[in-house]
């Protein structure tokens, strides 16, 4: 038979906190047991509450624009991650955008705010919007012709390495579809073209002190009228005739 001996220990405080007169103890045993609802609150949230909501208040819009860029820029780098495909991966642009996030979450922990810091990131957020629509615009152009399932490869690496070989030539489906592209490209459309001009006219204004630089400002006019057989030249000028 096994025999368990159960041992309590007792919390206790230490023999210099219940030396006779301990300040700590003597406020403990004359202190009075109150409810938690009568207590006075150690923090008053309702208040400190209205001091920020006063803060805000007192800004100028300019000042509320700039506590506002770590969430303009967030959201701008989570439009861009929406836009990009999901079937290929342009050059550096998920990096380029973890880069910038990893930026602006240290930017914001700084105070006050630059502004230079987050001018900085645009260069990086620019590249992406670039490459983005520069695959976009590839891609549309391509699909209205041809619809093959490596579009978006090819793409890619027309992006990426700019000199893309093309099995097959301008047989293959993406040979035929940058011939149309190309075509379209240089199509001219007549209806929208207007007759080519049968005069042209120029007409130059400024101001200018005449006949000194003392004179009064006045104005001044140059007509130029320029035709297949003649150009014609006239003039209109003004001078002050108070103050010379």
């Amino acid at each position: 038979m096994k025999t368990i001996t159960l041992i309590h220990h007792l919390g206790r405080l230490s023999g210099r906190m219940q030396a006779p007169g301990n300040l700590w103890l003597e406020m403990w045993r004359a202190a009075k047991p109150v409810v938690a609802w009568r207590q006075k609150r150690l923090f008053d949230d309702t208040k400190e509450a209205e001091k920020i909501l006063h803060t805000f208040s007192s800004l100028r819009p300019a000042q509320i624009a700039t506590l506002l860029l770590p969430a303009v820029f967030h959201a701008s780098v989570h439009r861009l991650l929406e836009e990009l495909p999901s079937t290929t991966q342009l050059p550096d642009a998920n990096s380029n955008c973890r880069a910038a996030i990893a930026k602006i979450v240290q930017i914001a922990r700084n105070y006050p705010l630059e502004l230079q810091q987050y001018e900085d990131l645009l260069p990086m957020l620019q590249l992406v919007e670039c490459h983005l629509a520069q695959f976009n615009s590839l891609r549309c152009r391509m699909i209205n012709y041809e619809n093959w399932e490596t579009v978006d490869d090819f793409v890619t690496r027309l992006l990426i390495d700019k000199n893309v070989s093309l099995p097959g030539g301008s047989h293959c489906p993406a040979g035929n579809a940058l011939l149309k592209a190309l075509e379209s490209l240089h199509k001219k459309d007549a209806s929208s073209r207007l007759p080519p001009p049968v005069k042209k006219e120029f007409i130059l204004r400024t101001m200018a002190h005449r006949p000194g630089n003392g004179s009064t400002s006045s104005c001044q006019k140059m007509y130029c009228s320029v035709d297949e057989d003649s150009i014609r030249l006239a003039g209109a000028w003004t001078q002050d005739i108070l103050f010379h």
